[in-house]
């Protein structure tokens, strides 16, 4: 790695930081699962042009993965919005790989928080 000013931290096209390593090495930082809340009925209106690939960039999971592609499919995801109705746990049975099953499930708040910073403000 090259010399980077902030420590080995690499900016994201989403305004935080990334740590350098990959989403698995990282993965045990991720929240236990089924912390997340159990449903959620409707998205925020600043969700709707978000495509599902778009969270899985933002959680560090490769969206070209085609076994994460097959799991989805198989559980029905096709919005972000969706994996407030899962537990880590579910995503696993359907065949996706712990350390991803986390990282989709506990980057929902982050990631609603970041869709709101990003919407313009009324004056």
């Amino acid at each position: 790695m090259g010399s980077n000013p902030r420590g080995g931290w690499n900016d994201s096209p989403y305004g935080h930081l990334m740590h350098p390593m990959a989403p698995s090495q990282t993965a045990a930082a991720a929240p236990p699962p089924g912390s997340a809340p159990p449903c959620v009925l409707s998205s925020p209106a600043e969700s709707e042009g978000v495509d599902l690939k778009e969270y899985m960039l933002f959680s560090h999971v490769d969206p070209t993965d085609l076994v994460i592609q097959r799991a989805l499919d198989k559980v029905g995801i096709t919005h972000y919005s969706t994996f407030w109705n899962f537990k880590a746990s579910e995503l696993e049975e359907a065949g996706i790989k712990k350390g991803h099953a986390r990282l989709l499930i506990g980057s929902l708040t982050c990631f609603e928080r970041h869709l709101k910073s990003c919407q313009p403000h009324p004056h």
